[in-house]
Formats: structure tokens, sequence, C-alpha cells
């Protein structure tokens, strides 16, 4: 998942002594060419693990490290050119960092997920970040190749430094379409302890819970979200006005109503001017049956919002005033360059915006059908292994039905309650798609 260069675990007289046994054994080898030694460290001591002869996921954090392109040096040596270097002379000029981006969902025991990339964006590659893709927006994630997205590489002079552009770089980066890895490692690199350096194989372990990572917008963004929308509404540039529902409401008061799109997550915002306050506006946000928030909030904007200067550059500060908190926050809002999204800046993360597209009635219908009726979906894309029930089958809570295979790993459904078994939908062999209803169970 993360891979750093030099490890914060291990002294560097340590170091030395593994970059030794690294050499040692290549040497007796007589191994040539680029190749990576593992050890496993713990308690002080050192253990080979396996020698893998070639370059691995994680080797863009031994070139930034180093200040040394690896791929450039295997194949000017397997050319015939002799090594232009001396093992004295490898030295580190920096820190780095690398976070794998998978398709995958931590919520669901990090199983590997599929579809199709409709939006990905990494906007500071290049200020001490590199990005290593191997797909683009339109591509699709399969189920037959490994569900690695990119891998995105933090360098600087020190490990905080790396840490902070780290930080920076994953709070900015935008994907969709697929489920992802993206607030778990948002949620990984701001750990206390991992920024301590306090870190091994059990971290994830010991420290990650589903839905320890939720990164819900605050209400303080999610006010500003809607104020910053309503500050843009009806502008030159960025006509918004068929984003919003205006429904009178009482006497002297109008109501708008929208659907927004807050970092994936959908809600409902209305708004209603209070009379008399200039800066004064009622602000309720839901999400589905619930309010989120529920307050009066004020709103100072710049003179020019909203301006094309806004659009692909730093956005104005937006001020919104939180009254039951007689608190004053300084939101950054801006534009994407197409003008059909935006986003608001807060506390170093950016939170991007859009309107929800339709709910598809057959669509909810349908979900809401299999949930009642208890069918077992398949939670990913993939063969099914092994069918261990048949109709007629009495079952209990949590025995296991089905397994599937996809991307390297294995599933099990299980069933989510006692009952008996009406339909198997599979047959051992059969590929599935997600959703796929796999067992037809009654209560």
């Amino acid at each position: 998942v993360v891979e750093e260069s030099p490890s914060p675990a291990i002294s560097s007289q340590v170091q030395s002594q593994i970059t030794a046994s690294a050499l040692k054994l290549a040497r007796k080898a007589g191994y040539y060419n680029a190749g990576t030694v593992e050890f496993i460290f713990q308690d002080g001591r050192y253990y080979f693990l396996e020698m893998n002869t070639r370059l691995q996921v994680e080797h863009p954090v031994t070139e930034q490290a180093l200040g040394f392109d690896l791929v450039e040096a295997q194949i000017r040596i397997a050319s015939g050119e002799p090594l232009w270097l001396t093992q004295d002379e490898v030295e580190f000029v920096g820190h780095s960092m690398e976070a794998r981006l998978y398709a995958e969902d931590p919520e669901k025991g990090f199983l590997p997920s599929t579809g199709k990339i409709t939006h990905l964006d990494a906007p500071y590659e290049g200020f001490g970040i590199r990005v290593d893709a191997g797909v683009s927006k339109g591509d699709t994630i399969s189920s037959y190749y490994d569900p690695m997205i990119a891998k995105i590489i933090a360098s600087g002079a020190t490990r905080h430094e790396t840490l902070v552009r780290m930080q920076e770089m994953l709070g900015s980066m935008q994907i969709e379409g697929v489920r992802t890895n993206l607030d778990f490692l948002r949620w990984l690199f701001g750990h206390p302890q991992f920024e301590l350096g306090n870190i091994s194989t059990r971290f994830i372990e010991r420290y990650y819970r589903p839905g320890a990572f939720s990164m819900a917008p605050t209400h303080v963004v999610l006010a500003g979200a809607a104020l910053s929308l309503l500050a843009a509404r009806g502008t030159e540039s960025v006509p918004r006005s068929d984003l919003w529902v205006s429904t009178s409401w009482r006497q002297s008061r109008q109501a708008m109503r929208a659907r927004l799109l807050i970092e994936g997550r959908q809600y409902s915002v209305v708004l209603s001017q209070v009379p008399g306050e200039e800066y004064g506006w009622q602000v309720r946000l839901e999400q589905g049956d619930e309010t989120v928030y529920e307050g009066m909030v004020g709103l100072r904007v710049p003179a020019d919002f909203g301006s094309a200067e806004d659009f692909g550059g730093t956005g104005p500060t937006v001020q919104v005033h939180i009254d039951e908190e007689a608190a004053t926050y300084s939101l950054e809002c801006g534009y994407a360059q197409d003008g059909h999204e935006w986003y608001v800046f807060w506390e170093g993360r950016e939170y991007w915006i859009r309107q929800a597209p339709a709910l598809s009635t057959e669509r909810l219908t349908k979900s809401l059908r299999l949930r009642d009726e208890g069918n077992l979906e398949s939670p990913m894309p993939g063969k099914v292994l092994r069918v261990m029930v048949a109709a007629g089958d009495s079952v209990i809570d949590e025995q296991p039905l089905v397994l599937i295979e996809a991307m390297k790993m294995e599933f099990t459904v299980r069933a989510t309650h006692n009952g008996k078994v009406t339909a198997v939908r599979y047959a051992e062999g059969a590929q599935v798609a997600a959703g796929d209803v796999l067992v037809e169970l009654e209560k």
C-alpha cells in the first residue's frame, strides 16, 4: 500500500548492514543487472526474505530518494555498458514515499472493484510529485488484471516535507466511476502514528476499522459549498440558475433547492434568505432522510467572484459566518475548467462539488426489491469457483454459500440470515458481474 525511503524504522548503521548483505548475495550468485533483495526487520534484527530478479512496483521510491534512474540503468547495462558509478557514490538526496491507488473497496475488506473511470485528475504532478499511471479517463478496470490504477510518489528534502506534499496531492486528487482506496490513503497518511513514523506491517490491522477514514464534509464545508454556489448563480461566465429549483416560501421569503454531489455523496441543499439580513441565510442540508446541518449562516463574497479569471486558477476566498458558533471561516472556492463543477478548499483539502444526476426509479426499485427479498449478490465481477448449496437447502446465518474468484483474490458469499435456498442462479465456472444475484434466500 505504501513504500518509503529511507525507512524511519531503521538506523543508518542497520541500513548499511542490510545493503552489505544484499551486495554479498548478488556477488555470490553472480547476479548481473537490476534486482531487488528483500529483508524483514524486527526488534533490531533483519532477516532475508527473497530476491526478485527485476525491478519492483516500488522502484520509483528508490529513484526519487537517490536521484537515480533505475530503468535507464537497467537498459544501459543490458546493452553492454559498464556500471558508471561505485557503491560508495550511491547516496540519499532526499526522502520519498509512494502510495498505491487501487480499484478496491476498503469498506468491504479491500475487495477489488471494477468499472469505467469517468473522471481522473492529479493536479499537482511536477511539484515534488510523480504519478505513474497505467490508465486514464475513459479506461475500464476489469476483473482480469491487477486492480492498481496508479502510483503516487512524493519526494522532498525531509520526511515532513515529503509527507505534506503527499497529503496535499491525495487531498486534491479526483477519481470517479470506480471504487478506490483514495479516501483510505488520505486517512493513512494523515494518521498521527504514521506521521510519527511508528509503522509496521501490522499498521492497518492495528489502527484501521471500516469507516475510520470516512471524510464526510463538515457543516462548514457544506455551508460554504451551498453559499458559494449561490454567489455564482447567474453570473455571465457560469450561468448556474438551472441547478436550482426556486419555490415560494412564506411571504417575502424565497427558497431554493438543489441536489449536489459533494465528494461523491449526494445532498439536498435548501437555502432561504432571511428578510432584513444582508448576509443572513437559512441553510438546510439533507443526506437521504437525515438532516446533516441546519442553521443560520452569513456570506461575504468578493466582487469578482465567478469571473472568467477564476477558471482553472486559484479561486477567490469566500467568508462563511456560522451564527451558532459566532465564528467566521475563510474557504477558497473556484471552478473546474469546464465550468460544470466547482470546489471548496478548506484545511488542506479540496472538496469537489457537482450537480447530482437524476436517480433511476427502475434502479432504485430493483435494489430495494433485492434487499427486501434477501437475495445474495456477487460483491465483485469474477468467476464462480464453488457452489456449496442447492435449491431446497436450509442454511444458517453466516454459512458459506458461494466462492468467487477475481483479481487474484477469493471471496466467500455467506448467508445473511437463517433461511431456505429457493434458487441458485449460477453454476461453477460461470462468469458473474458485480451485483448479479447468486442465491435466492427465503427467510
